[in-house]
């Protein structure tokens, strides 16, 4: 059992593309995804706390004009994955 709250294994990649628009300024992409195997969300190492290993991605596209402004559109979660970060058991205190 490893540490909770930490997966074993976790991988992100990204990268960015700057093609030349020719429109006075520049077409901005992005993307990037993330991947985290299974782990436990509670130091109990319950398998009530086991958080399912989920993957991500992530885009960005915007313009950059000559002059400096700039404009994107991002989309976070891409593929709309449901995804749990944080799970553990509350113990009831009697009283």
């Amino acid at each position: 059992m490893g540490l909770p709250g930490l997966p074993k294994w976790s991988l992100t990649a990204g990268g960015d593309a700057l093609p030349m628009a020719g429109l006075g300024g520049d077409v901005l992409l992005h993307a990037d995804a993330i991947a985290k195997t299974r782990h436990f969300g509670d130091p109990t190492g319950s398998r009530f706390t086991t958080i399912t290993g989920y993957a991500l991605a992530n885009c960005r596209i915007g313009f950059r004009s000559a002059q400096g402004w700039e404009q994107a559109v991002l989309a976070r979660n891409l593929f709309d994955r449901d995804y749990i970060q944080n799970l553990t058991i509350r113990r009831a205190i009697p009283g």
